[in-house]
């Protein structure tokens, strides 16, 4: 509700005690973190953070949708000029939400500004 209410600092240090606190807490308040720093434009923090609170395929989500993640992880690489890892990110939120008009429309462009590298055969 801090955030909400623009007290980002405030919430930054909510934030920063519930993941000292560790545990699933502890991740949803990583990932929120990464958000805050995707909104001010530290796009490295944000994808530290956002990285390190990502359950893995196996794992269920604790409170937070696989696809919202993946889609703050994508941004933060596509921000942070790392295409090749936003794609891989919209990839993963297609693939849990095949749907996804933001993930379709970010790979088209994505596709189109910076073309898959394709591996050479021999």
């Amino acid at each position: 509700s801090l955030w909400s209410a623009k007290l980002t600092e405030r919430a930054v240090e909510v934030f920063e005690a519930l993941q000292a606190a560790g545990g699933l807490p502890g991740r949803r308040a990583r990932f929120y973190l990464g958000q805050i720093a995707l909104e001010t434009g530290r796009w490295a923090d944000a994808q530290r953070l956002i990285g390190a609170s990502l359950p893995d395929d196996a794992e269920p989500d604790f409170g937070i949708p696989k696809e919202r993640m993946h889609a703050a992880m994508a941004m933060a690489w596509q921000k942070g000029d790392r295409p090749d890892e936003a794609r891989e990110s919209w990839q993963k939120v297609l693939k849990l939400a095949p749907g996804d008009a933001q993930a379709q429309a970010a790979l088209r462009d994505l596709n189109r500004r910076f073309p898959p590298k394709r591996s050479k055969k021999r």
